[in-house]
């Protein structure tokens, strides 16, 4: 990421991210890696989703919401967040409502 004014516009604090990285150079690094792991997670969590299997849902949201916060997208890991809540309560309903709220906003912060 080599316009860094991209991320803090679209509401990345990147100097909370850099605090783990530690510089840009390894936080692009890190990011490239999970860009290549992303929509395979993301289509996990959507089966997981699907076939109700709620136990695993909530592992792979747990890993979800940790990946955006490492890179400083917290509104996003606070939606993963949620889910994983929902998850565990169990709250089907709430999940499979605001899946898509959830996979749109994820995307979002993808492209950026």
């Amino acid at each position: 990421m080599n316009d860094t004014k991209i991320l803090t516009d679209n509401n990345v604090d990147l100097n909370k991210s850099l605090e783990l990285f530690g510089d840009m150079k390894t936080y692009n690094q890190m990011l490239e890696e999970f860009l290549s792991q992303v929509d395979d997670k993301l289509k996990e969590a959507e089966k997981f989703k699907n076939i109700s299997d709620l136990v695993n849902y909530e592992v792979i949201v747990h890993s979800l919401k940790s990946d955006f916060k490492y890179f400083g997208a917290f509104d996003t890991a606070e939606l993963f967040y949620k889910h994983e809540l929902a998850a565990k309560e169990p709250n089907p309903d709430f999940i499979n409502q605001d899946f898509n709220h959830l996979i749109e906003e994820a995307t979002r912060m993808i492209n950026v």
